[in-house]
């Protein structure tokens, strides 16, 4: 499933390998909603230009069955899917925009098929854009490529999404100085997951959540506590 795609610009921060994730669901409501595709894309430092892509959507089912049939097919479609989306996930900081929303999706879905596979945390850029960028009207995605140019046009699917949330957590990035180990600890405060922080790539690492102010240099300001 993982295939070699072309990034780009996009660049991940902080001096490691960063996995940007886009979840589909039938329903915003996580209560009622299954997944119906997931996209990833892997942004590495150093200015390497290439890596793999995750793609996965819901294979089409027969129209004649019931309500119920259809929902234990969607779940039961994720069965296959979650080891490999695992194996892509670990080792690299995991971002999403909506990060709780993601974690609590693919939590859903592996608990329907069995697994005892526990979503990593995963960076925030919804939350990171209301720091950096506070005078904003929506922070929805969508507003977002459109106030801030993230990419020409608005993203038509996963892969698109995925670049232009790798494209708005570079910017943010920049605002907060996010490279080095105090900038890992700012970030630590737009985790979502168990811990309240972020999976490195060489184990979590436990760092006390800044209160107030980002830098002075930023002029953002950072959340009171880390997301749980």
């Amino acid at each position: 499933m993982p295939e070699p795609v072309p990034l780009g610009r996009p660049q991940s921060g902080a001096g490691v390998t960063a996995t940007i994730i886009d979840i589909r669901a039938s329903s915003f409501d996580a209560a009622a909603g299954v997944v119906t595709g997931i996209s990833a894309i892997r942004l590495v430092p150093d200015g390497v230009q290439a890596s793999t892509s995750f793609d996965w959507r819901l294979p089409e089912g027969p129209a004649t069955v019931s309500e119920e049939e259809e929902i234990r097919r969607r779940l039961d479609a994720f069965g296959p899917v979650w080891p490999e989306l695992g194996a892509y996930l670990s080792g690299t900081l995991v971002v999403a925009h909506g990060a709780a929303w993601a974690r609590t999706f693919l939590r859903k879905a592996t608990l329907a098929v069995g697994a005892d596979w526990a979503p990593p945390s995963i960076l925030c850029t919804r939350r990171m854009a209301r720091a950096c960028f506070p005078d904003l009207e929506s922070y929805g995605l969508s507003a977002l490529v459109a106030a801030l140019a993230l990419a020409p046009e608005q993203p038509a699917g996963g892969a698109d999404r995925c670049l232009a949330v790798a494209e708005l957590y570079r910017r943010c990035l920049a605002r907060i100085g996010g490279s080095g180990p105090g900038g890992r600890a700012i970030l630590d405060a737009f985790i979502a997951g168990p811990a309240g922080t972020a999976d490195w790539g060489g184990g979590k690492t436990p760092v006390a959540v800044p209160k107030g102010r980002f830098r002075r240099r930023t002029g953002c300001v950072a959340p009171a506590q880390a997301i749980r």
